[in-house]
Parts: structure tokens; sequence; C-alpha cells
């Protein structure tokens, strides 16, 4: 049974992308090694794969998936992270922030130090990004700080899907309003009722 999902991963990314039978056995290769190295399943290494290949990342070549998969298998066995799903996480941010994939690594790292920092974690982190990630990104700030700010309110016990819609609504009021983004996140940590001033 685990050999016919394996074989049927690897079937799915050959319809997928089309690529050569030699392109096709370096990604399995790779998933075979990492799940003997890291304990994680092949096929699960393979979906990661696939996912990130369904996401552009081997439009020039395999070389892209290659580096980021390892670095994708070590972060979610680290935050307890479905591999997969941090892989469509990842790789939203690269795109959106418009970093190489030659940086996944420091961009895992990031995710893990701030999940261990904070109590932040994946789940949470997963829903915030993508309710703020493309305002954020847009407005020409790092993806570091918006972890940051994300880990802050948290810390501070708000909603997560509300705090994430939040930090939308506030990247937006900066950019029309010029609002001072610090000053309205301390009133909503000093806020007694820090729920009804993080929706104001």
């Amino acid at each position: 049974g685990v050999m016919m999902d394996f074989e049927q991963v690897q079937v799915n990314i050959s319809a997928v992308t089309g690529r050569t039978i030699k392109q096709n056995e370096a990604l399995a290769n790779q998933a075979r090694e990492l799940a003997v190295r890291y304990g994680e399943a092949a096929t699960k290494v393979s979906e990661l794969q696939l996912e990130l290949i369904k996401m552009g990342f081997a439009n020039k070549g395999i070389t892209p998936v290659l580096e980021m998969t390892p670095a994708i298998v070590m972060g979610a066995r680290a935050m307890g992270a479905d591999p997969s799903e941090l892989a469509n996480m990842l790789g939203a941010d690269l795109t959106a922030f418009n970093i190489p994939p030659s940086k996944a690594n420091d961009v895992i790292d990031m995710y893990a130090k701030i999940a261990d920092l904070s109590a932040l974690d994946f789940s949470s982190m997963q829903t915030m990004l993508a309710n703020s990630r493309s305002a954020w990104a847009q407005s020409g700030k790092p993806l570091e700080e918006l972890l940051v700010l994300m880990a802050v309110l948290k810390n501070a016990q708000l909603h997560v899907a509300t705090s994430g819609t939040g930090i939308k609504n506030m990247t937006i009021d900066n950019a029309v309003a010029n609002k001072d983004l610090n000053e309205q996140l301390m009133k909503v940590i000093n806020s007694e009722n820090k729920i009804k001033q993080a929706y104001k």
C-alpha cells in the first residue's frame, strides 16, 4: 500500500510537470533519501515536491524544488506541520515577498524561530499569513517584520483570524491614511479590552 501510494504521487508529478524521466528519478530518489534520513514518509516528501511544482518552482528546472525540499521536511518536523501545507505556505511567502527559492532555508528558520520564541504555532501562522500576506508584501515591508507582529498579537492572546485581518487592515490604513503601525499596535496591547480594540 505504501509503495502504491508513493508510485501514485510519482505518476501525479509526471502528469503535472511533463518532466524527463531523469528529473522524475531525481525527485523520487530525494524523497526516498529524506525518508531514511529524517523519518518522514517518502510519499509525504513527494507530495510536498508536487506542491512546489504546482506553484511554479520547477518552471525553469527541478533544482529549486530539490533545494527547498530538505528544509521543508526539517521545518515540518520541527513545527509539527504537514510538509505539503508548509510547502504551500513557504511557496506563497517566497512568491509574495520576491524571495528566491535559494533562501527557503532562511525563511523556514524564521518560521521555526518565531514559533519557538512565542505562542505562535504553525496553524496560527498559516491562518494569519493567509489573511495578511498580500497587503503586507505590497506595502514593501519584509516578511520577518510581519512574523514578529503576528507573534506579538498571538502572545496578547488575540483571535488568530481577527489578528490576521487586523494586520491587513492596519497595513492598508498605513498606506492610505499614513497612520503609524506601532502606535496602533500599542493601543491594542495596552487596552484592557484587547479584542474590542483590535476590532477597532
